[in-house]
């Protein structure tokens, strides 16, 4: 597959490939990212005013950036965390990638007075820290339960 170079765009939205020869597009307007109801963290979170577009990653400071966004947004109870708050973009009062015009995103992925951002965790530090949440802190019952099937209480097969 050829590298991608988003450098020389040959038209507004369309990016071309390290060959210089062939236009290909930068985003689609099915692509999940600009459809609602694909998941909570498919579509970046837009803040206009600050010119921020910023992709969440799940269990990487989600609840916290959200959280933060609400505020400079104005929102109240700004700070509220349950099961709906602040994910739930139907709920959390924040705008997204598909709140937004094709044409209108297309230019502001393009434009360099946006800031484009997205945080991410050490895939080995990230591992660790499932297991010792998942296997260690709860005696693995977390593992028992959803890859072997076993609920809690009831006795272990043999093998």
């Amino acid at each position: 597959s050829k590298r991608l170079s988003n450098a020389y765009p040959a038209r507004p939205g369309r990016h071309t490939d390290t060959s210089g020869n062939t236009s290909v597009p930068l985003l689609h307007p099915e692509d999940a990212m600009l459809q609602p109801g694909m998941g909570w963290d498919t579509s970046p979170i837009v803040l206009v005013q600050q010119k921020l577009i910023f992709q969440t990653v799940p269990k990487v400071g989600t609840t916290v950036f959200k959280q933060l966004f609400r505020r400079m947004q104005g929102l109240e109870l700004w700070n509220l965390a349950d099961n709906d708050l602040p994910h739930n973009p139907q709920k959390n009062g924040l705008k997204y990638l598909y709140d937004f015009d094709y044409d209108q995103v297309v230019s502001w992925l393009q434009d360099p007075a946006w800031t484009k951002a997205i945080f991410v965790r050490d895939p080995l530090e990230r591992a660790l820290s499932a297991y010792l949440d998942k296997g260690q802190r709860q005696q693995g019952r977390y593992i028992l339960r959803h890859c072997c099937g076993i609920q809690l209480g009831k006795s272990i097969p043999p093998r």
